[in-house]
């Protein structure tokens, strides 16, 4: 139906076509940020480290892979900080031993590890102190 055209009026089925399409479009949209939102995160980390910071702030760590290259055993400590504490903090569980010159992976389920101050990933010469290993560590994790 069209409509007498002035200052205040317009083809009311175009313009109803119109919203309609912008709508779909908004829904879509819409549609796919929340398949984003539920997809976690990945660390994007290139050569080796001794630390990492994974994530600023509260969240979830839901798996982390990485690869040891040092001559020794390695403890892969997950630690709920802001800032990266001193040698010497007392780490808790988990704590990944790694063998010498090999991968490790862990995964933490669709539930993940909960972390309330943010999440360092560093490699460590004791297992159960903060201890910064060698530069010797590829690490990536999936967080959200």
């Amino acid at each position: 139906m069209t409509v007498e055209v002035d200052d205040r009026f317009v083809g009311l089925g175009l313009a109803v076509d119109a919203i309609r399409e912008d709508q779909l479009r908004l829904l879509r949209a819409l549609s796919y940020l929340n398949e984003l939102r539920d997809v976690p995160a990945n660390s994007k980390h290139t050569g080796f480290q001794s630390s990492v910071q994974v994530k600023h702030g509260p969240g979830v760590l839901y798996s982390v892979d990485g690869f040891n290259n040092n001559g020794g055993t390695r403890f892969i400590q997950l630690i709920d900080e802001e800032n990266l504490p001193p040698d010497g903090y007392p780490v808790g569980l988990p704590v990944i031993a790694v063998a010498t010159v090999v991968g490790f992976s862990r995964d933490f389920g669709a539930k993940g590890l909960r972390f309330d101050n943010g999440l360092w990933i560093v490699t460590s010469s004791t297992v159960n102190t903060k201890t910064i290993g060698a530069v010797d560590m590829l690490v990536s994790a999936r967080f959200a």
